[in-house]
């Protein structure tokens, strides 16, 4: 099939000074609100054969083992932590989703793309071949200016095929190490993709955050470079960003946010399985 029209990136330090204008106390206990609301939703729908943690709602990765719903789309990503920022972002959108890891059978797809579009194109028709399911695939990269965009689609493995995150981010450093701080500006580039139950790409876009890389890391949550760095305009490392505020200034969320706006996937909106209604 042809493929869709890449829709432009969304850029995200603009809606960070707008958040950081509102009323934050209010912000958090209104979205537990909705989160609540939310579950219980998207639950009845599904059925109670979920596994639900008991980790507040809006970071459970709701896993349903040898029963997943029919009408949930695949997040086709190994990558816990991935699959848990996705699965929260999809259910603030009302959409259900089942993690990878609950189809054990499956092959996987060999993520040897040029670009991250390229991978996060191959994951979605891939794996949604071997389902017969919607499938979400994402592929996302740390681009630094200086360095002409390196990491980016080998931000996983920038230090080796078998490096381990912390072997990357050293990496990064040494090879930021040549140029000034000043110079260290970067992004990160969420590429998201969705294929139907026949194998077809439906549609595609990307989201963006801009920031910097920092010498020293800070912030335990986030995974991956999160904690080097820096959100433009916000004065804080992604790995000390709340869930709330990810929901809104994350590439991620950039990303889901444009996807859900575009043409493509808002003409099949009505039929698309695994939205549930409001």
């Amino acid at each position: 099939p042809a493929t869709p029209e890449l829709y432009p990136l969304t850029r995200s330090s603009a809606a960070s000074d707008v958040y950081k204008r509102q009323n934050r106390t209010w912000r958090k206990n209104a979205a537990r609100h909705v989160y609540h609301i939310r579950a219980n939703t998207l639950l009845n729908r599904i059925g109670r054969n979920a596994a639900v943690s008991s980790e507040p709602y809006q970071q459970q990765l709701i896993r349903f083992g040898d029963k997943p719903p029919v009408n949930a789309i695949v997040l086709a990503t190994t990558n816990e932590h991935k699959a848990r920022e996705l699965s929260r972002l999809l259910r603030d959108q009302s959409m259900l989703s089942v993690p990878l890891a609950d189809f054990p059978h499956v092959t996987p797809i060999v993520e040897d793309g040029r670009s991250l579009a390229e991978n996060a194109c191959k994951k979605a028709v891939g794996y949604a071949q071997q389902l017969a399911r919607w499938v979400l695939a994402d592929d996302t990269g740390l681009e630094v200016d200086v360095l002409k965009g390196a990491p980016g689609v080998r931000s996983a493995r920038y230090a080796g095929d078998q490096a381990t995150m912390a072997e990357n981010r050293d990496k990064l450093l040494d090879d930021l190490s040549a140029f000034p701080e000043s110079q260290w500006s970067a992004r990160y580039v969420c590429h998201l993709a969705v294929a139907n139950p026949a194998g077809e790409l439906v549609a595609q876009t990307a989201g963006r955050c801009l920031g910097r890389i920092c010498r020293e890391p800070a912030g335990e949550s986030g995974f991956g470079y999160d904690v080097l760095f820096e959100v433009e305009g916000y004065g804080k490392r992604m790995a000390e960003l709340t869930d709330e505020e990810l929901a809104i200034i994350g590439h991620r969320a950039c990303a889901l946010q444009s996807l859900a706006e575009s043409p493509q996937f808002v003409a099949k909106k009505e039929s698309l399985p695994f939205i549930a209604a409001r």
